[in-house]
């Protein structure tokens, strides 16, 4: 069974979520020309089969600020964070979910 060791959460961290706009402006500040950031499948799929059109505007608005300000979006497509039902699944410890990186891929470039 797949597990997350010692039962840890990951918190809000520098909570970039909310305070993306901010952070854009201090990169803009020492010239940063690209930002790498991932898209949080759990944030976009909370449900199997269900989308988040909140996560994704918020995904999209993101994109667009970091453009107009001359910073160029670099999206990692899978960073950790897997959907609780996914993990319900087995996640990726399961040879029959192995697949689901491809789709997660497809459904991001279509």
């Amino acid at each position: 069974r797949p597990h997350i060791k010692d039962n840890q959460r990951s918190g809000k961290a520098c909570d970039h979520w909310n305070l993306y706009e901010t952070d854009i402006a201090l990169m803009g500040s020492f010239h940063a020309n690209a930002f790498r950031f991932s898209l949080a499948w759990d944030r976009i799929e909370p449900e199997e089969g269900v989308f988040s059109e909140e996560a994704l505007q918020h995904y999209a608005d993101e994109v667009d600020a970091l453009l107009r300000a001359g910073i160029t979006p670099m999206i990692t497509l899978h960073h950790f964070a897997h959907p609780i039902w996914f993990e319900d699944m087995g996640g990726f410890e399961k040879e029959e979910n192995k697949n689901w990186h491809l789709l997660i891929q497809m459904e991001v470039y279509c």
